[in-house]
């Protein structure tokens, strides 16, 4: 699935719905947390409870942080990992002390069953490779022809 971009406006509520499944929709509540400082670094934090259908499924916190010396900024994003799908979070944007934020949601289905896959290929692999231990691995001299050379036949 494609990014999305979604708004949070206002403080009173804060839930934002990502995306919905047959199974239930992916719901956000939004506290846009941390404006503190460190290391000449302004770093704003927001803190997303995540809910899947209904129930809780943790907390991601996509951090911004802006470089002021530099005067560079840097998104950091945060992650929801399942064996069904990943939920990528990325902090966008905010107005004023956090009163309208703008998130980027990517969520990603099946992403976990690659690594599963992968294991398993390696695991097929190495079986296929394993030696057999019913087969002999004795040396044996074969006559060999060689030219120029005579041969004394007895």
């Amino acid at each position: 699935m494609d990014w999305k971009d979604f708004n949070h406006d206002g403080p009173a509520d804060g839930r934002m719905i990502l995306a919905r499944f047959p199974n239930g929709p992916i719901e956000c509540h939004c506290e846009l947390d941390g404006f503190y400082t460190r290391d000449d670094r302004l770093i704003t934090e927001a803190v997303l409870s995540v809910n899947f259908n209904g129930q809780p499924a943790g907390e991601i916190v996509p951090i911004r942080e802006f470089f002021v010396v530099q005067q560079q900024p840097m998104t950091i994003p945060d992650k929801r990992s399942t064996l069904a799908d990943d939920l990528y979070v990325i902090l966008a944007g905010w107005e004023g002390t956090g009163e309208t934020a703008t998130f980027k949601a990517y969520i990603n289905p099946l992403v976990n069953w690659i690594w599963v896959g992968g294991v398993v290929f390696i695991l097929g692999t190495l079986i296929a490779a394993w030696p057999n231990p019913t087969e002999s691995t004795q040396r044996s001299a074969a006559p060999v022809k060689v030219r120029g050379a005579t041969a004394a036949v007895k």
